[in-house]
């Protein structure tokens, strides 16, 4: 539903296992993003 919305250079990260609270956190750090 949000994908129409986004710009080309936007990405959507989709988790598929767990709750994925705490890997959001590391794949913001990897990316070198601040939450």
């Amino acid at each position: 539903k949000m994908a129409p919305a986004l710009g080309r250079d936007q990405i959507i990260l989709v988790n598929l296992s767990g709750r994925g609270d705490k890997d959001m956190a590391t794949v913001a750090e990897r990316s070198g993003l601040h939450l």
